[in-house]
């Protein structure tokens, strides 16, 4: 055979040998980029869990309630009235059974919302009252305590209690009247201990041409009480206004 011809079969072959070393190469880059995506998909599943308080990312359930309180909108308090507090209070309570808030993050939740006089007014608290005592370790009813002898005082109770006691309609509508009646009412509980005492409160401060029509109907629920008052005081408002024309 010639030699030559050897010469380049060999090489040939020698090729042949090297051709899955050139591929080797090219496999295992594919293999450390695959490698790299996955460990960049979990660090950021990981990233996103802690940051959301998900479970297995490390995340604590102050962050899971503190995003749902601020997603109700919780509204500031900065100080103000007996009645402005009493708003704030009860907005405040409803978005915290709402959101199914747990016993001890509800003082530092509504805390957290304060502003100017008032965040200075609970660092105080804490410190005289509570002596160093963290927010999560005080008690709700203990916070309303407190909050409520400060923002709506004894004093202003029974001027709210008093007004309650003489609430007619006078020459408001049958609306205003009944939110007057809702609001002073939060400020005497023990004068209406139940819907018939609340009823016949209501029923008694109305004006004598919508009470009258209402009383041979005993009516002992609230809602039904009120919008008859409404109904009667729309036919009262048509009827003369047809007497006009």
């Amino acid at each position: 055979m010639d030699p030559e011809q050897n010469a380049t079969d060999g090489n040939n072959m020698e090729e042949g040998r090297e051709l899955p070393e050139v591929a080797e190469p090219q496999r295992n880059n594919t293999m450390e980029s695959f490698a790299q995506m996955m460990e960049a998909m979990t660090q950021k599943i990981r990233t996103s869990q802690n940051q959301t308080g998900g479970s297995g990312g490390g995340g604590q359930p102050m962050d899971k309630n503190l995003k749902l309180f601020q997603d109700m909108k919780p509204p500031l308090f900065s100080g103000g009235g007996p009645i402005e507090a009493e708003d704030w209070l009860m907005r405040i309570e409803k978005i915290l059974e709402g959101m199914s808030c747990p016993e001890e993050r509800r003082v530092t939740l509504a805390a957290y919302v304060f502003d100017g006089e008032a965040e200075r007014w609970w660092r105080s608290q804490l410190e005289q009252i509570f002596r160093g005592t963290p927010s999560s370790q005080v008690d709700w009813e203990e916070f309303v305590e407190v909050f409520r002898d400060c923002y709506v005082p004894k004093s202003a109770r029974r001027q709210m209690q008093d007004k309650f006691n003489r609430l007619v309609q006078g020459d408001r509508s049958v609306s205003q009247y009944e939110a007057e009646f809702m609001m002073l009412s939060r400020y005497a509980p023990h004068l209406i201990p139940d819907v018939e005492e609340k009823c016949n409160r209501f029923l008694n401060g109305l004006k004598d041409v919508i009470r009258q029509p209402l009383i041979p109907f005993r009516i002992e629920d609230y809602s039904v009480l009120v919008e008859r008052a409404r109904r009667i005081e729309m036919d009262i408002l048509a009827t003369q206004k047809r007497r006009d024309f």
